[in-house]
Protein backbone atom coordinates (compact mmCIF):
# COMPACT_ATOMS: atom_id res chain seq x y z
CA UNK A 1 0.00 0.00 0.00
CA UNK A 2 1.38 3.62 -0.97
CA UNK A 3 1.91 6.09 1.80
CA UNK A 4 -0.66 8.88 2.85
CA UNK A 5 0.94 11.10 1.32
CA UNK A 6 1.40 9.47 -2.40
CA UNK A 7 -2.30 8.53 -1.94
CA UNK A 8 -2.93 12.48 -1.14
CA UNK A 9 -1.27 13.46 -4.20
CA UNK A 10 -2.55 10.64 -6.85
CA UNK A 11 -6.01 11.61 -5.34
CA UNK A 12 -5.11 15.72 -6.43
CA UNK A 13 -3.74 14.78 -9.40
CA UNK A 14 -6.74 12.98 -10.65
CA UNK A 15 -8.55 16.70 -10.67
CA UNK A 16 -8.79 19.49 -12.56
CA UNK A 17 -6.66 22.16 -11.05
CA UNK A 18 -9.88 24.59 -10.47
CA UNK A 19 -10.80 21.38 -8.21
CA UNK A 20 -7.84 20.84 -6.14
CA UNK A 21 -7.93 24.50 -5.45
CA UNK A 22 -11.68 24.34 -3.90
CA UNK A 23 -10.45 21.25 -1.74
CA UNK A 24 -7.57 23.53 -0.45
CA UNK A 25 -9.47 26.51 0.00
CA UNK A 26 -6.82 28.19 -2.52
CA UNK A 27 -7.69 31.25 -4.71
CA UNK A 28 -9.94 31.37 -6.23
CA UNK A 29 -12.17 30.00 -3.66
CA UNK A 30 -9.87 32.06 -0.95
CA UNK A 31 -12.03 35.04 0.23
CA UNK A 32 -8.74 37.28 0.94
CA UNK A 33 -7.84 36.32 -2.54
CA UNK A 34 -11.07 37.27 -4.24
CA UNK A 35 -10.97 40.76 -2.65
CA UNK A 36 -7.50 41.37 -3.60
CA UNK A 37 -7.36 40.00 -7.06
CA UNK A 38 -7.00 41.98 -10.39
CA UNK A 39 -9.57 41.78 -12.94
CA UNK A 40 -8.21 39.08 -15.09
CA UNK A 41 -8.06 37.07 -12.52
CA UNK A 42 -10.97 37.55 -11.71
CA UNK A 43 -12.40 36.67 -15.10
CA UNK A 44 -10.00 33.50 -15.48
CA UNK A 45 -11.53 32.45 -12.20
CA UNK A 46 -15.14 33.14 -13.26
CA UNK A 47 -13.91 30.74 -16.51
CA UNK A 48 -12.58 28.02 -13.97
CA UNK A 49 -16.11 28.72 -11.97
CA UNK A 50 -18.05 28.22 -15.25
CA UNK A 51 -17.23 24.57 -15.63
CA UNK A 52 -18.44 24.02 -11.48
CA UNK A 53 -20.25 20.72 -11.17
CA UNK A 54 -24.01 21.17 -10.43
CA UNK A 55 -24.00 18.07 -8.60
CA UNK A 56 -23.64 18.65 -4.91
CA UNK A 57 -23.86 15.26 -3.46
CA UNK A 58 -19.99 14.66 -6.37
CA UNK A 59 -18.71 17.91 -4.03
CA UNK A 60 -19.54 16.60 -1.11
CA UNK A 61 -17.99 12.91 -1.70
CA UNK A 62 -15.35 14.62 -3.13
CA UNK A 63 -14.77 17.06 0.38
CA UNK A 64 -15.06 13.66 2.42
CA UNK A 65 -12.30 12.00 0.42
CA UNK A 66 -10.13 14.69 0.60
CA UNK A 67 -10.69 15.27 4.50
CA UNK A 68 -10.37 11.60 4.94
CA UNK A 69 -6.62 11.17 2.90
CA UNK A 70 -6.03 14.57 5.02
CA UNK A 71 -6.41 12.63 8.88
CA UNK A 72 -3.83 10.74 7.50
CA UNK A 73 -1.34 13.21 7.61
CA UNK A 74 -1.62 15.13 10.77
CA UNK A 75 0.72 18.15 9.97
CA UNK A 76 -1.73 18.70 6.62
CA UNK A 77 -5.06 18.12 8.65
CA UNK A 78 -4.20 20.45 11.32
CA UNK A 79 -3.53 22.82 8.57
CA UNK A 80 -6.33 22.27 6.80
CA UNK A 81 -8.95 22.54 9.99
CA UNK A 82 -6.97 26.15 10.85
CA UNK A 83 -7.95 27.32 7.35
CA UNK A 84 -11.26 25.97 7.81
CA UNK A 85 -11.63 28.00 10.91
CA UNK A 86 -9.75 30.80 10.25
CA UNK A 87 -12.72 30.90 7.38
CA UNK A 88 -15.43 30.20 9.32
CA UNK A 89 -14.41 32.89 11.97
CA UNK A 90 -13.68 35.53 9.15
CA UNK A 91 -16.92 36.95 8.89
CA UNK A 92 -17.80 37.11 12.42
CA UNK A 93 -16.65 40.67 14.40
CA UNK A 94 -13.60 40.45 16.49
CA UNK A 95 -14.24 40.50 20.26
CA UNK A 96 -13.14 43.37 22.01
CA UNK A 97 -9.96 43.00 23.93
CA UNK A 98 -9.40 43.51 27.76
CA UNK A 99 -12.33 42.95 30.72
CA UNK A 100 -15.76 43.02 30.74
CA UNK A 101 -16.52 46.74 32.08
CA UNK A 102 -18.57 46.18 35.31
CA UNK A 103 -20.49 49.58 34.94
CA UNK A 104 -23.32 48.42 37.25
CA UNK A 105 -20.83 48.12 39.83
CA UNK A 106 -19.43 51.66 38.96
CA UNK A 107 -22.79 52.84 38.75
CA UNK A 108 -23.67 51.67 42.32
CA UNK A 109 -20.62 52.59 43.90
CA UNK A 110 -21.01 56.40 42.19
CA UNK A 111 -24.21 56.55 43.60
CA UNK A 112 -23.34 55.26 47.21
CA UNK A 113 -20.43 57.94 46.80
CA UNK A 114 -22.83 60.83 45.84
CA UNK A 115 -25.28 59.65 48.92
CA UNK A 116 -22.12 60.50 51.12
CA UNK A 117 -20.55 57.06 51.96
CA UNK A 118 -16.68 56.67 52.09
CA UNK A 119 -14.86 53.84 50.29
CA UNK A 120 -14.87 51.56 53.59
CA UNK A 121 -19.03 51.90 54.16
CA UNK A 122 -19.45 51.16 50.27
CA UNK A 123 -17.61 47.77 50.28
CA UNK A 124 -19.59 47.07 53.42
CA UNK A 125 -22.57 48.08 51.80
CA UNK A 126 -21.63 45.39 48.85
CA UNK A 127 -20.45 42.89 51.24
CA UNK A 128 -23.85 42.86 52.53
CA UNK A 129 -25.37 42.59 49.08
CA UNK A 130 -22.96 39.41 48.68
CA UNK A 131 -20.72 41.35 46.14
CA UNK A 132 -17.12 41.27 47.27
CA UNK A 133 -14.74 43.64 46.51
CA UNK A 134 -11.53 45.11 47.58
CA UNK A 135 -11.60 48.65 48.92
CA UNK A 136 -8.43 49.45 46.49
CA UNK A 137 -11.32 48.06 43.96
CA UNK A 138 -13.97 50.36 45.08
CA UNK A 139 -11.19 53.53 45.20
CA UNK A 140 -10.13 53.09 41.60
CA UNK A 141 -13.72 52.89 40.32
CA UNK A 142 -14.38 56.05 42.31
CA UNK A 143 -10.79 57.51 40.97
CA UNK A 144 -11.08 56.35 37.46
CA UNK A 145 -14.94 57.52 36.90
CA UNK A 146 -14.55 60.71 38.95
CA UNK A 147 -17.24 63.32 37.81
CA UNK A 148 -15.19 66.45 38.41
CA UNK A 149 -11.30 65.71 37.12
CA UNK A 150 -8.30 67.53 38.97
CA UNK A 151 -6.80 70.00 36.68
Amino acid sequence: MCAPEQQLQAFLDSLPQWRRKWLKYEAPFDPDWISNASPEQRALAKEQLATWSDNLDEDIALREQYEALLRLIPSLWREYRNKRKQMALSDLPASRPGRKPETELAERVGKLRAEGKTSREIQQKLQSEGKNHSLAAIESYLKTRRKNPRG
